[in-house]
């Protein structure tokens, strides 16, 4: 039985061991010019996501959908957010910022969230 939780340890011990040391010898792919993997894309987007979905207020949104209030979001949104966010009509492609994670185009993932989660 000994020789189980022995092995157990060891077994536990070697990838915490090997993982410290691969960090340590600045092995690690930091530069921030170049896009993650898809692998560090799917677990970054998930936490994103569900934290979002776990922690956004539900709440109506306070402000009435009258012309003037579109009209008026429409240009702030066009002069303070498109340029990250993108311009309705015009997807990034490959033009967009590089960040990690990618900011959401809103044009694009906007129908996908509520506007509570849009907020957050």
């Amino acid at each position: 039985m000994k020789k189980f939780f022995l092995g157990v340890l060891v077994g536990i011990a070697i990838p915490v061991l090997a993982s410290l040391g691969y960090l340590e010898l600045g092995m690690a792919e930091v530069r921030a010019d170049i896009p993650p993997g898809r692998w560090k894309n799917y677990l970054m987007n998930t936490g994103v996501h569900a934290s979002v979905r776990r922690r956004a207020p539900h709440f109506p949104n306070p402000v009435l959908p009258t012309d003037e209030n579109l009209i008026a979001g429409g240009k702030i949104y066009l002069e303070a957010c498109a340029g990250c966010h993108g311009t309705p009509g015009k997807p990034f492609g490959s033009k967009g910022p590089i960040l990690y994670p990618p900011i959401p185009e809103l044009p694009v993932k906007g129908t996908e969230l509520s506007e509570a989660q849009i907020f957050w």
